[in-house]
């Protein structure tokens, strides 16, 4: 074991050594053109990826069986790993060619963008939709997205920084949670900061490991990227936080904060009194108590109530609520006129969304907490989304986890009247199913969204936050939008939906809000995505149609067959690609038919209590 240990510390050290031998040459030796083939290189063999195998393993993370067909939860989530990781990763790529190719055009010097003036007199860039692809995918469904300027800005000024300073080395610590989003910081760190990177898979990631390795292989074997064992220990991990120029993280505040200032607590408050944190440099994507205010004020119909409850809970469920972008606050007017029907289709929506398996560590430990900070909160029981094995146990990959059994949504609600600066559900990110809904006294929309903007200055982080806003309160204010987004001190406001639709836009941003404190991050430091090269960035700010089919809702499902297969498509349009899609949906359509038929021409009388009817049960 100790021969092994020694072995695993000199693959890092050997990993760093032969980075740094090449960090020069990939700043200033490499072409701007030699990048591009190897852009075109990440493309191509992410084409010939197996997405339905990569899928599987992403599932088991999750807790699934994906060979379970019983399970429309379970396959539904392989659907969305054979297209989100693939689609994601297609377009993060494909944007920073675009922008090489813009480099190789221009020699290197970026034009100033066009930019507005909003109402409270910042510059405005417009960054989607920009072209074709963009307009094709969501901006078909009439998505639009600005990058805002900090407020002292004159100019918007776009400048490329990855080839500008002396060669560096990053080390990029991969997210546990979702599996491209360690492939897009990587894609960030080496093309857009300019960085030669040694990247480490999370832990529960260990089935992403080939696939990382095959789509990075030439640059791996050129010595511009590394890509440690999943086994490396996490002693030799941190043994380089500060032999290596910068580091990139997307997690947890308490793991960012370990890195910064040390392992021990003794350690962390010598190091903050000095002001010698132990890293040179650091980026980092970190957690959220995520609010989604709704605003009071139009004419909402019952099916448009009833599209936004649904909306709001399929992303509080998703993932189990382990995505630093899931809603976990509500903010919503008590004198508003639809707060009962609201809050009533809420509830029934969160206990028609099936249970996820509580996969990611410490789930279980942070639901306590919360339940036990608010003992009488609101215990919504719903069908897990997941059978237990025969033994009656949950697990899931890798090592076989063994899992506790799927959890209720825990739901809070209180009134902000009677919320101080330390509320607990205000201050500590569960990721995990609970939610806190808060209510407002204000009911004029102007008024509400004042005291809403307020409310959001005592929540924890600043990463991203939701704003649904009626098409009839737009039309009586205009500008009511554009004089709130200021006032949400957010990296990301999503307008009309939720958190995962701004990360989706390709250009825009992603990261805390600027000035967070090293010695006390939230949601972290600097951003990602940065692909048209703006500086002096404040936040991004996405917008949705009040209504669009791009808002997934309940029952939105996902053949594993049918993605894969759209996949393709949109990675690598082809003959076969297409003839694989339409034969996918052929056989589903069979499937369907079949199932249809199946029901129509058979009846089983089922013994009473035999299902189990969701239910509200005061706890």
């Amino acid at each position: 074991q100790t021969l092994l240990i020694a072995m695993q510390n000199d693959v890092a050290k050997d990993a760093l050594a032969s980075l740094r031998a090449n960090q020069q040459r990939w700043l200033k030796g490499v072409s701007v053109a030699e990048k591009i083939k190897y852009l075109d290189g990440i493309l191509q063999r992410l084409a010939g990826l197996d997405y339905m195998e990569w899928a599987k393993e992403n599932a088991q993370v999750w807790g699934f069986d994906p060979d379970d067909s019983s399970s429309p939860l379970g396959q539904t989530a392989v659907g969305v790993e054979c297209l989100v990781p693939p689609l994601v990763v297609n377009g993060s790529i494909k944007k920073i060619r675009a922008l090489y190719a813009e480099l190789l055009a221009r020699d290197g010097v970026l034009p100033s963008p066009p930019s507005r003036t909003t109402v409270g007199g910042q510059l405005a860039v417009p960054i989607f939709p920009l072209d074709f692809a963009d307009r094709m995918g969501v901006g078909a469904a009439g998505v639009k997205a600005e990058i805002w300027l900090a407020p002292e800005v004159q100019t918007a000024v776009r400048e490329f920084v990855g080839d500008q300073g002396e060669g560096r080395t990053s080390l990029v610590l991969g997210a546990g949670n979702q599996t491209f989003l360690g492939i897009v910081d990587l894609l960030d760190t080496l093309f857009l900061q300019g960085y030669v990177v040694l990247f480490k898979c999370h832990e529960l990631r260990v089935g992403s490991y080939p696939y990382i390795c095959e789509l990075f292989a030439e640059l791996i074997r050129d010595g511009f990227v590394s890509v440690l064992p999943v086994s490396t220990p996490r002693h030799s991990v941190s043994a380089l936080f500060g032999a290596v120029d910068h580091v990139h993280i997307t997690g947890g505040a308490a793991s960012a904060h370990r890195i910064l200032w040390g392992d021990s607590s003794e350690e962390q408050a010598a190091n903050i009194a000095h002001g010698t944190p132990r890293v040179q440099k650091m980026t980092a994507e970190l957690g959220n108590v995520t609010p989604h205010i709704v605003c009071p004020g139009g004419s909402w119909t019952s099916a448009e109530l009833r599209h936004h409850a649904s909306h709001l809970a399929q992303f509080v469920a998703a993932n189990c609520s382990c995505n630093c972008l899931s809603p976990k606050v509500l903010i919503v007017s008590k004198e508003w006129d639809f707060y009962d029907d609201f809050m009533r289709l809420l509830k029934e929506e969160l206990a028609l969304q099936p249970l996820w398996p509580a996969y990611y560590p410490g789930t279980k430990e942070r639901y306590d907490s919360y339940a036990a900070a608010y003992p009488d909160a609101l215990i919504i029981h719903a069908q897990p989304g997941v059978r237990a094995k025969s033994d009656g146990r949950y697990t899931a990959s890798p090592d076989t986890r063994v899992l506790p059994a799927p959890l209720p949504w825990l739901l809070v609600e209180l009134d902000a009247a009677n919320v101080g600066n330390d509320e607990y559900a205000l201050r500590n990110e569960a990721f995990a199913p609970c939610f806190a809904v808060v209510t407002l006294a204000e009911k004029e929309p102007a008024e509400f969204l004042c005291a809403a903007t307020k409310l959001s200055s005592k929540i924890w982080g600043s990463l991203c936050v939701g704003l649904v806003v009626h098409p009839d309160v737009e039309r009586t204010s205009p500008l009511l939008v554009d004089m709130t987004v200021p006032q949400l001190s957010y990296g990301c406001v999503i307008i009309n939906s939720t958190g995962a639709l701004g990360y989706m836009i390709e250009q825009a941003v992603w990261g805390a809000f600027p000035g967070e404190r090293l010695e006390a991050l939230e949601s972290g430091t600097g951003h990602v995505k940065n692909i048209l090269c703006l500086n002096n960035i404040s936040q991004s700010v996405v917008r949705a149609p009040f209504i669009s089919r791009i808002q997934a809702t309940r029952g939105t499902a996902l053949d594993p067959h049918i993605a894969r297969s759209l996949a393709y498509i949109l990675v690598k349009p082809s003959i076969m690609s297409l003839s694989s899609l339409v034969f996918s949906l052929a056989k589903f359509t069979a499937s369907w038919f079949y199932q249809v038929l199946a029901k129509s021409l058979t009846y089983k009388v089922l013994p009473a209590g035999h299902i189990s009817e969701p239910r509200v049960d005061k706890k």
